[in-house]
Parts: structure tokens; C-alpha cells; sequence
């Protein structure tokens, strides 16, 4: 069968366009608001948090307390970090304990436990699902729709970076947020201490670690040098201007490699070094 010709395949994009109506936020959040009452059963309390946010849980004092969180997170997101926030409706659901967290996931996602005991982000449905039971990490899973809103290029491993920095969340003041050390921290000390892993352990592995490789089976090492390679960066004050420019210039930067020499100075390679001494002396 011949290919439709360039005209006839505009001409059907141009129609399809024309019979999708226009995205309307305020029946989206009205459907999800709807939608967690069915997902949740009765007792769930649902509330909007900032202009898009519908979140919900089976606890209402657990959902209650997420709220002042959430709003604290999103204001230091949009606080110079990210140029570009989410503009369709997305929603939280927030489990007190691990039994009603998993036995979501096994209802709704084809039987199955949850794929973090923590919490995830499904970008497909617009869900955040949240085990609050086990301080699940809000902050991180909300990162992730804003860095594939303000880049949606981004790799892999700066997106779990800039995202698992925040699980340990330092909320200084109204539009601050940075990440302190965390339960990420031992699997890269080994890793600096063994011969076979060391080797592997720098930023020039980092830059090039495909989307694929990333979650190989070093995936628990990869997230670990992502996400303190993020601390370093951003206890400099250089994370997000070279964010930002990795993101400005990614058609011709795809590895972010120039951004990082733009911001630092340096090579990657070349600053491997002093993030090794860094690493060493946290």
C-alpha cells in the first residue's frame, strides 16, 4: 500500500486537530476530584492545592498535612529554577501505610506491587502515588512533571538527579529549597571504596550514561552519582545555571557536556576530581 501523499497527511492532522477540543483545566481538576472519591472509596478527602493539584487520600489528616508541603515545594520550584511549570491538572494520592499503597497498585497497574515502596510518578495518567507510611518522598516524585514540563529532552539522570536531591528537602524559607545528605550516600561510599565500581565513580560516566543504562543493574549507583552530583552543583550555586543552559542549547548539547564547561570552567572529566574530594570529605 502506497504511503498517503504529504498534502493528505497534513490535511488529516489538520482535522484530527480540529476535532480534539481544547485542554480545559477546570473540568480536569472536576473529573479527578471526582475520579479520587471512585479510585478511594469513601472517607477520602480531596482538595486543590495551587492551580493544578488535586490531592487525595484515604487518611484526611494525612492529606490535610501534605498540603502546606506541597504548596512550600511548588513556590520554591517555580522560585528561578524551573522556566516552565506543569499547566495540566495532576493528581496526588496520598496512602498512610504500605497494605493500602500497594493494594492500589495491584488494582489499578496489572496486579502488582508498587514499583518503589516509597512512591512514583506516572506521567501517562498525570498520578503521583504516594506511601506516606513510609515518609514517602513527595518532594521528589513533584519534581519530576516540572523537569519534563521546563525540559522534556532531559536525560534520564538529570531528571532522577535534580528529583532525588530533594528526597532529603531543606525548606529554608519561602521559595528555598535544597537537599541534604541522605540514604544515598553509603551506596556511593562503597562504591568509591571497591576496585571493581570505583573506576566508574565519575562525572565524566555520568555524562554519557544513556536513558536505557541508567536503570541497568547499577541503577541504585547511578541514581547515587546523579543525585550528589546535584548536592555539589547546587551548594555552589551552579545547578541551575547549568540546568538552564543545557536546557537553552540542547539540540547542539545533547549530553549537556558544554553547558557544564560553560558554568564550571571545567570538563566534566576534568572537574571529577573535586568532586571526588567532596564526596570523600562529606
Amino acid at each position: 500500500m502506497a504511503a498517503p501523499s504529504p498534502s493528505a497527511t497534513a490535511a488529516a492532522t489538520a482535522e484530527a486537530a480540529k476535532a480534539e477540543p481544547p485542554y480545559n483545566l477546570e473540568a480536569d481538576r472536576e473529573g479527578r476530584l471526582k475520579l479520587a472519591r471512585e479510585d478511594l472509596g469513601g472517607g477520602t478527602k480531596a482538595i486543590r492545592v495551587a492551580p493544578i493539584f488535586i490531592v487525595a487520600g484515604p487518611s484526611p489528616a494525612v492529606t490535610s498535612s501534605a498540603t502546606p508541603f506541597i504548596e512550600a515545594v511548588i513556590a520554591a520550584y517555580t522560585n528561578g529554577r524551573f522556566g516552565k511549570a506543569p499547566a495540566q491538572a495532576i493528581s496526588i494520592y496520598i496512602f498512610p501505610e504500605p497494605t493500602s499503597y500497594h493494594g492500589f497498585c495491584r488494582k489499578h497497574y496489572g496486579g502488582k506491587e508498587c514499583i518503589s515502596r516509597f512512591g512514583f510518578y506516572e506521567p501517562n495518567d498525570r498520578k503521583i502515588i504516594m506511601n506516606g507510611g513510609a515518609d514517602g518522598t513527595l518532594s521528589h516524585e513533584l519534581a519530576h512533571p516540572f523537569v519534563e514540563t521546563d525540559f522534556p529532552d532531559a536525560p534520564t539522570w538529570i531528571n532522577e538527579g535534580i528529583a532525588s536531591l530533594f528526597e532529603q528537602p531543606i525548606l529554608a524559607g519561602r521559595g528555598e529549597i535544597h537537599g541534604g545528605k541522605n540514604w544515598r550516600f553509603p551506596r556511593l561510599r562503597n562504591a568509591m571504596n571497591s576496585a571493581k565500581e570505583d573506576p566508574s565513580v565519575r562525572l565524566e560516566t555520568l555524562f554519557t550514561i544513556g536513558d536505557d543504562d541508567f536503570r541497568d543493574g547499577s541503577e541504585d549507583l547511578h541514581y547515587a552519582m546523579a543525585r550528589y552530583f546535584c548536592q555539589w552543583m547546587d551548594e555552589k550555586g551552579k545547578l541551575w545555571p547549568f540546568f538552564h543552559a543545557w536546557r537553552d542549547n540542547a539540540k547542539d548539547d545533547p549530553r549537556g557536556e558544554k553547558a557544564f564547561i560553560e558554568v564550571m570552567g571545567k570538563t566534566p572529566k576534568d572537574a571529577s576530581a573535586d568532586w571526588r574530594r567532596w564526596l570523600r570529605a562529606l
